[in-house]
């Protein structure tokens, strides 16, 4: 796979000259280091940018100045359930819960009871 990056090179007074990279360029580094398990300093040196330059461009892609905002609000729709009147002596049975959401990459499904900090896990772990 061969890809072409375009790089324009400027001089400026007193300093070396410097890359200057388009928005589609950083956004699509930015996109490299947020994979899971990536190194944003592995990233960037592949690129031939300096780390600390690729946290900036993601702090702003973050913040949706590149076109994309880093999260959206995604529907949700709650429906009620009948409330459960237990017997007296009898011991409350709940219903089995069932939980489905699409992420971009992934499907998340969950069947029964799920703690909150479980599922805050699981989405954090997929939504990266």
């Amino acid at each position: 796979m061969c890809i072409e990056y375009r790089i324009e090179k400027e001089s400026r007074p007193g300093r070396g000259p410097y890359r200057r990279r388009s928005l589609e360029e950083k956004r699509r580094i930015v996109e490299q280091c947020l994979r899971p398990g990536a190194s944003v300093a592995g990233v960037a040196l592949a690129h031939g940018a300096n780390a600390n330059l690729v946290r900036k461009w993601i702090a702003k892609y973050r913040a949706g100045e590149y076109g994309k905002p880093g999260a959206a609000l995604l529907p949700v729709s709650v429906r009620a359930e009948p409330a459960l009147k237990p017997a007296t002596g009898e011991a409350v049975v709940f219903p089995r819960g069932h939980i489905e959401i699409e992420l971009p990459a992934a499907r998340l499904r969950l069947h029964g009871r799920v703690d909150a900090e479980t599922l805050r896990l699981a989405i954090g772990c997929l939504s990266r």
